[in-house]
């Protein structure tokens, strides 16, 4: 149990924070742990400071990434004018549910002598026993969202078995939400679903066929979303309801792989994993013996004979492929490219290093190579280098460059 620590007669201020993740959450959510907050800090007789109320909706407490006021509360504890003695949170659920990252921050909190209190356990960062309790609630967090993560899983795979969609919207298809038989209503007031059937969008379908049949007559991804940007064929983006956006070779790629044009949904190839250093989360390939194969006759979009000639085009044009280097490929060979970034397309985009078939290393828009662009001019990485070292030199000639470059140097160097 918390202690209202006396250190002082001035009365202590105090910061609120508050977050909820989901968006079946209400809104109110945040009204009502700022309630909370206030009453527990009245009762503790703290002063609390309006104006450093901060809130984060619709965000994960899994990451600390895109927690803006968390963030902003944090940097201001760290400062040596803080304005606040410490911060009222609701539960530790609401500070975050990843252990090793809230430990980080309270040891940061204690450091700079500002404190926590988390009202649904009267838990104060000042107790003795508070990183013992502490780990206790914030695993139990941990736990719940473990917990989750499984349940979610599960009911995706028996949608997936059932033949129903397991994940979100794919180019070619509309989801139809399948209401609950019973009638049964989530926490929003909203009908609960039994699942999500995909139904077949017949002008998407056409431009699924027609990007088959142009690969396996010949055309390459890059030329295939060339095509399409010059005919403004919707891409898939604008399809998805997100503004209007241009095809490109990787759209092409996954469009010419995705085994759901054939009536076949190939399962749980992929997992989410929480990236701790960059603060995101991936997705990373399964094992195939994880996978799960289901035949889902009615999403069929593609023939099989279609679907074979593309099969044996993409095998034959790997086999024949150049070794790839440099720029656009985030090799460490792009690292010897010494104009990799610095040259820009009349699009905006870089020039970036590629190998040619022929044994060249080039230099070409970045967005040309990816069908984003109808600049398809390059450069050989030998002509441009020497361009480039003669232009320097010329450059460096000037006495008036060189004292000033040795003026530079030698201030450095003190």
């Amino acid at each position: 149990m918390s202690k209202n620590f006396d250190r002082g007669s001035k009365p202590k201020c105090v910061a609120i924070y508050t977050r909820f993740s989901s968006k079946l959450q209400k809104k109110t959510s945040t009204e009502d742990q700022i309630r909370d907050c206030r009453e527990a800090a009245e009762k503790q007789g703290w002063i609390v400071l309006d104006e450093f109320t901060r809130s984060d909706e619709r965000k994960s407490g899994q990451m600390l990434k895109g927690r803006a006021g968390l963030d902003e509360l944090m940097k201001l504890a760290q400062q040596k004018d803080c304005p606040f003695d410490g911060i009222v949170i609701y539960d530790t659920s609401r500070f975050g549910r990843n252990l090793t990252d809230g430990l980080g921050m309270t040891d940061i909190l204690k450091y700079h002598g500002i404190f926590l209190f988390f009202t649904t356990h009267d838990l104060d960062s000042r107790d003795k026993n508070f990183r013992k309790l502490f780990i206790t609630y914030a695993s139990q967090d941990e736990d719940y969202c473990a917990d989750i993560a499984d349940r979610v899983h599960r009911a995706q795979r028996g949608a997936a078995l059932k033949g129903n969609a397991s994940s979100g919207r794919t180019y070619g298809y509309k989801n139809i939400a399948i209401p609950s038989a019973d009638g049964t209503r989530w926490r929003n007031g909203r009908v609960a679903v039994d699942g999500v059937r995909r139904e077949i969008i017949p002008e998407e379908a056409a431009v699924i066929n027609r990007i088959f049949e142009m690969y396996a007559g010949g055309l390459g991804q890059q030329a295939i979303s060339i095509k399409l940007n010059e005919e403004g064929v919707p891409s898939t983006m604008k399809a998805y309801g997100h503004p209007a956006s241009l095809w490109c070779t990787p759209t092409i790629a996954n469009i010419l792989r995705n085994t759901k044009y054939i009536g076949i949904n190939t399962w749980n190839k992929s997992k989410v994993v929480r990236n701790p250093i960059e603060q995101r989360k991936e997705s990373h390939k399964r094992p195939e013996s994880e996978w799960e194969v289901i035949a889902v006759p009615e999403w069929r979009i593609v023939s099989d004979d279609l679907w074979n000639s593309v099969v044996r085009e993409i095998a034959n044009r790997q086999g024949r492929a150049g070794r790839k280097k440099g720029g656009l490929n985030r090799t460490e060979a792009s690292r010897k490219y010494i104009a990799s970034g610095l040259l820009h397309c009349l699009c905006g985009r870089t020039f970036v290093a590629f190998h040619t078939l022929r044994g060249g290393v080039r230099y070409a828009c970045a967005g040309w190579r990816i069908g984003k662009c109808t600049n398809n001019i390059s450069i050989l990485l030998t002509i441009l280098e020497s361009q480039m070292l003669q232009a320097i030199s010329e450059c460096v000639r000037d006495s008036a460059l060189r004292d000033k470059l040795a003026s530079e140097y030698c201030e450095q160097m003190v």
